[in-house]
């Protein structure tokens, strides 16, 4: 999913407009620049969706921590990425495969630049 602004200028109708002005109407789209997380279905029974949108080209690490911040499973670690939108799934176990407890989860991206979280709640 990617973010964009749009800009217009407004003026009367009844006014003429020059050049400049109607150069300066055109939309403008403009990207912004930060890591985003999103997760579907949140809660989650079994497996819940998480889609991560990286806006540049790096390593990143993705992880899901429980309340006391010990990291539960690590999806991706350190691993090299193109920008873009990728989705992984989370079966509610951890790096051991066994079921984590129900309730808040933190899941956490990283890359050299930038650093998002998001709270998953995980219903058994």
């Amino acid at each position: 999913m990617a973010y964009t602004w749009e800009v217009r200028a407004e003026r009367r109708p009844d006014t003429p407009m020059e050049d400049s002005e109607r150069e300066a109407s055109k939309p403008v789209a403009v990207a912004l620049d930060r890591l985003t997380i999103s997760a579907m279905p949140n809660p989650f029974n079994s497996s819940v969706t998480v889609t991560v949108e990286i806006p540049t080209d790096g390593h990143v690490t993705m992880s899901v921590y429980n309340l006391t911040g010990l990291v539960v499973r690590a999806l991706v670690r350190d691993e090299a990425m193109n920008q873009g939108v990728p989705s992984m799934p989370w079966d509610g176990r951890d790096d051991r495969g066994i079921p984590v407890a129900s309730g808040l989860h933190i899941f956490r991206a990283n890359t050299r630049d930038y650093a998002a979280h998001n709270r998953i709640v995980l219903i058994r």
